[in-house]
């Protein structure tokens, strides 16, 4: 019932630690404060640590608040963590354009972690892990992969249209 600007600046006087766990019992005692927790680790991440911050969604099984909170600060950051982290989000909330978007355009991640957790998840559209398996030379994973879950059609679409110079490997 508190007003969100006034909870965003308060934790702004607070240590680091004593934010974080402060977090932890907003999320705990109700699970609708995640729009005020997402705000106050979107302005306070540099100080508590983004790390720790998504561990407090993880944990309580927030992966949109993982996913609207790494979407923030995605831009400004480098850690391959991050970038992963966000993957994982957005693919757990079935933003396949936001993972495509990511896969296509950072160049942050870890590929092979990336690519290993695009082959676990079996998205829907596995666009995203033919880009990555694109950009970083895994066309032979990539042809296994989509050969076995019989997907045949975007092994055409990827000698086709994405990479034909890769059509003799495939």
């Amino acid at each position: 019932q508190i007003q969100p600007e006034f909870l965003i600046g308060y934790f702004g006087r607070m240590p680091p630690e004593t934010a974080l766990e402060c977090l932890y019992d907003l999320l705990r005692h109700n699970r609708q404060n995640v729009q005020v927790v997402v705000q106050v680790a979107i302005k306070y991440h540099a100080q508590v640590g983004a790390m720790k911050l998504v561990e407090m969604f993880e944990s309580f099984g927030s992966n949109e608040g993982t996913f609207w909170f790494l979407g923030a600060i995605l831009a400004q950051s480098e850690d391959p963590d991050i970038h992963f982290k966000y993957i994982q989000a957005a693919s757990r909330v079935s933003n396949i354009q936001e993972v495509e978007r990511v896969c296509k355009e950072s160049s942050f991640y870890n590929p092979v972690q990336v690519k290993d957790f695009l082959k676990e998840a079996k998205l829907p559209d596995p666009r995203p892990l033919i880009y990555v398996c694109d950009l970083h030379n895994f066309v032979a994973e990539l042809t296994e992969y989509l050969y076995k879950n019989s997907l045949m059609k975007y092994i055409e679409v990827y000698v086709t249209k994405v990479n034909p110079v890769n059509c003799p490997t495939v």
